[in-house]
């Protein structure tokens, strides 16, 4: 009997078993119903249509030659923002499923310990890989003041996106979905959308690209190049069902791909 591509999807080959997850993961999953996915679903709804209206007031605000260039002010305005959204859209949707943020892994114990250990040793290993381009990007971005605020800037906003995607979208997704593997990539993929949905309103709505379909078509693949940093995230979060040390490594991998990666 042929298989289907669920159930090849499903066998314990490589991939499969490289995205295990820990028991705290799997068991917080099983809690979850189709209604949860739905809600997730919705939730990311809510995050690209707030993302994307928000593209379209700093389009607007481009095109009528107010702000020439993204400064450090905006850039942090932008990530407050996102911050604000992403935390607010998961407390709400908790409380409309009545839902406890314990499953989420916010906790500061040993598997946060063990995780953050992961972590480190995985930003080591990225800066080996990429030590050949690394320069002085720190240096022209600033004194040390201001790099330490741009590393905290990074950190709160890993953590919103952590939250969002790795401890609430993803296990809701994980839990009901039959192919794990296929969860898995759906919400990297939703992930990798999140990054990219603002930019659809500037396509849309002004002349930089007279070829919108193009450039939306352009953008949604772009968004697939985000799948693999999600799994990465999520096997550190599902590992050990914990959002601190996937949070410290997606900090530091915006930050060395920012400032040091020349």
């Amino acid at each position: 009997m042929k298989k289907s591509l669920l159930d090849r999807m499903n066998e314990k080959n490589a991939l499969t078993r490289a995205l295990e997850a820990g028991q705290g993961y799997v068991e917080a999953s099983k809690n979850y119903v189709k209604r949860d996915a739905a809600f997730a679903l919705i939730a990311c709804a809510a995050l690209f249509v707030f993302l994307n209206v928000f593209g379209i007031l700093v389009s607007f605000i481009f095109t009528r030659g107010q702000v020439t260039e993204f400064s450090y002010i905006w850039n942090t305005l932008i990530q407050f923002l996102s911050f604000v959204m992403q935390v607010g859209i998961v407390l709400v949707m908790l409380r409309l499923r009545k839902q406890k943020a314990s499953p989420l892994g916010l906790g500061f114990n040993v598997a946060a310990v063990k995780s953050l250990a992961l972590a480190v040793i995985a930003g080591l290993v990225a800066t080996l890989l990429f030590s050949s381009r690394i320069g002085g990007g720190v240096v022209m971005y600033g004194g040390t003041l201001l790099i330490m605020l741009r590393i905290l800037q990074l950190l709160f906003y890993s953590f919103s996106e952590e939250l969002f995607f790795r401890a609430y979208v993803g296990p809701r997704l994980y839990g009901v979905m039959r192919s794990k593997v296929l969860s898995i990539l759906l919400t990297g993929w939703l992930f990798g959308i999140a990054h990219v949905v603002g930019l659809f309103s500037a396509i849309l709505t002004t002349d930089i690209s007279p070829d919108a379909p193009t450039g939306v078509m352009q953008l949604l693949l772009i968004s697939i190049l985000y799948i693999p940093s999600h799994i990465v995230y999520h096997w550190l979060y599902a590992k050990y069902n914990n959002i601190w040390g996937a949070t410290l490594l997606h900090a530091y991998w915006n930050f060395m791909m920012l400032y040091l990666v020349m």
